[in-house]
């Protein structure tokens, strides 16, 4: 590498003082002297200037081709693990989850519980919608058996895809749950709990037993896969809430939970049905219409009273064997039910 030598240059100048009178000769060498290192200082300045401009130059490049490279090293990876890592239903700027998130961070503080309350609802119905729509989409994702690896048991066969495709949807609130032996989202309880400290305690008395329903869901498969005891209190639960909350921004949402455990409580699902498969003609199980008169004994205050008290007679009327009537009695009792 050159070095400038202007600074040992430098030592070989004179020391003068004003007060000595120089003769003409030695002024002319003196000045010849001043433009030689002049030039010579402006040289070395140019050369360093030339040498910092170059190596200025050469980080820049090698900052590009870092970038280059990792561009090139994403795209290799996505062709090895998944040519289409984030499919166009699955967009930032179109996840509501998110930007709902970010705008409370950013005005959540300065709002009331109340104000704050209202907005989650709203949130929590459009969230609900987008959810349904991300699921509509990931049926008719041409990758769907690929995501769909997700629920094996064994971790060795779960394509890599999927597993990138489970940390994107995690960005956007929800997780991979399954049915039947298929996946879809489902909200996640983690994403739900950032919006706690906005909120009312009753809004998160109702969204602490929202999010227990989500984690233990009642039904899967056909059947009731919680206890009857579990059944029962979110019945109860529900009832209490919505008794308790007459101006709660989801007017129905709690009786309707109420009256959808009740239902499931009385008349059961397909792969859970309240009669015993082993007996001919099927009897009703006892020990559900043991729980029936428990309920009734323990909860007089109970708007499921009612309906149990009359389902009781209805039962022994039928010599506690289940037949066709039950479904007619189950329509007659629960019509929105059905309607659904």
């Amino acid at each position: 590498m050159a070095k400038c030598l202007i600074k040992s240059s430098l030592l070989l100048i004179p020391v003068l003082t004003i007060a000595e009178p120089l003769p003409t000769i030695k002024k002319n060498n003196l000045r010849i002297t001043f433009i030689i290192l002049a030039i010579g200082l402006i040289s070395c300045q140019n050369k360093t200037e030339v040498k910092n401009t170059e190596k200025k130059k050469t980080i820049e490049l090698k900052i590009v081709n870092s970038k280059e490279v990792d561009l090139t090293n994403n795209v290799s990876n996505s062709k090895k693990l998944s040519p289409i890592s984030k499919p166009k239903y699955l967009l930032s700027e179109n996840s509501i989850s998110l930007l709902t998130l970010e705008e409370f961070k950013e005005n959540g503080d300065f709002r009331s519980t109340k104000n704050n309350d209202s907005l989650f609802v709203e949130f929590l119905i459009n969230f609900t919608t987008y959810q349904n729509n991300l699921n509509d989409s990931l049926y008719n994702d041409a990758n769907y058996e690929t995501y769909n690896t997700l629920i094996y048991s064994n971790e060795t066969l779960i394509d890599p895809k999927a597993k990138e495709f489970e940390a994107i949807i995690k960005e956007y609130g929800f997780f991979i749950s399954s049915s039947e032996g298929d996946i879809f989202l489902e909200k996640d309880p983690s994403f739900l709990n950032n919006f706690t400290i906005y909120l009312s305690e009753r809004m998160n008395v109702f969204k602490k037993q929202y999010i227990k329903e989500i984690k233990f869901p009642i039904a899967e498969d056909g059947g009731i896969i919680i206890s009857t005891k579990e059944l029962i209190e979110r019945m109860l639960f529900w009832e209490h809430f919505a008794r308790s909350n007459k101006g709660f921004e989801l007017p129905e949402y709690a009786q309707e939970e109420f009256e959808n455990n009740l239902f499931y409580l009385m008349f059961g699902m397909d792969n859970t049905p309240i009669f015993d498969w082993n007996s001919q003609p099927h009897k009703i199980k006892p020990e559900l219409t043991k729980e029936f008169e428990r309920i009734i004994g323990k909860y007089p205050e109970s708007v499921s009273i009612k309906y149990l008290e009359d389902y009781l007679i209805f039962i022994e009327d039928n010599s506690f064997i289940y037949s066709e009537e039950f479904n007619k009695y189950a329509r007659m009792k629960f019509p929105k039910m059905f309607g659904k």
